[in-house]
């Protein structure tokens, strides 16, 4: 099961930015306290991570496959550097592999995902900087003294069910930041 969400912080008129508003929960909670009629501002928040991390099936096996293979690569080589470390001129050790960085990412993003991507962004700026528009002391709903606001987007993963009286069993949580949008741009 994973919980997923957004919290925002904004950067007002006079430069001072704000603390982070968790932006998610509101609408959470109107939907528990009405369960005949629940709101579904709710789907909102999750129709643009959903957005954001959407991309075509056939890039997303590819992908997977080919970090498994990375991984997996990268794994023998470390375990072969571990068993047989030589030493080479002047003390310096074997030959370096190179290493790609962890979480980078194979196959780049096409361009249809980085707009998709982008349009999520602005739409989760967005519908954050309606959510919180009394942080900076503006009332009028379209954000008042807002200059800028900076969205976290938070997927955390459950441990299975299985796992449940397992102590050493814990959750796994993502986050990413994405950058500031101003506001301007976004109304």
């Amino acid at each position: 099961m994973v919980d997923q969400g957004i919290i925002a912080r904004g950067r007002c008129g006079d430069g001072k930015v704000t603390k982070y508003y968790d932006v998610t929960a509101p609408s959470i909670q109107r939907v528990h306290d009405t369960r005949f009629f629940p709101s579904r501002m709710s789907r909102v928040v999750s129709n643009g991570i959903q957005q954001y991390n959407s991309t075509d099936d056939l890039l997303r096996r590819l992908r997977e496959q080919k970090e498994t293979k990375d991984s997996q690569e990268s794994q023998e080589t470390k375990n072969s550097r571990e068993t047989k470390e030589t030493k080479g001129p002047k003390g310096s050790k074997g030959p370096k592999a190179a290493a790609k960085k962890p979480g980078e990412n194979p196959i780049p993003l096409m361009p249809y995902e980085k707009r998709t991507r982008d349009q999520a962004v602005n739409y989760l700026s967005r519908f954050a900087l309606t959510q919180m528009a009394q942080a900076c002391g503006g009332g009028d709903g379209g954000g008042g003294g807002f200059q800028a606001v900076q969205v976290r987007m938070y997927a955390r993963s459950l441990p299975p069910w299985s796992q449940r009286k397992n102590p050493d069993a814990g959750d796994k949580v993502d986050v990413y930041d994405f950058p500031w949008k101003k506001a301007a741009d976004l109304q």
